[in-house]
């Protein structure tokens, strides 16, 4: 996302919208990597998280919003991180999940 243009803010958060309501990445860890952070009235994460709605609209799902810059390489080895923890550890949801498997599959044992 160029967090500087903010004239096409309203299109951006559309766009993110429909991909969150996609069936095929319901539930799917998201990173927004709020870029361009380095030119001059560059939304902060905290701007981008409350002009999308991002708790509401990524209700359900692990997410996170980045900042960065691709032309100085802020934020970019960070962002690699998350992706490495979000993908490596799944959420409370799937944890649960999971826990709830393993205690009917051993007492289907018994």
């Amino acid at each position: 996302l160029d967090a500087s243009d903010r004239g096409r803010l309203e299109e951006a958060r559309r766009e993110l919208e429909k991909a969150t309501r996609s069936d095929q990445l319901r539930g799917c860890p998201l990173i927004l990597l709020a870029n361009k952070q380095d030119a001059s009235g560059a939304l902060t994460v905290t701007e981008l998280k409350d002009k999308f709605h991002m708790r509401k609209m990524c209700s359900g799902r692990d997410w996170f919003v980045q900042p960065c810059s691709a032309s100085t390489g802020f934020g970019v080895e960070e962002a690699y991180r998350r992706v490495v923890q979000m993908v490596r550890l799944p959420s409370e949801d799937v944890k649960d999940n999971i826990k709830e498997t393993v205690h009917y599959l051993r007492s289907t044992r018994q």
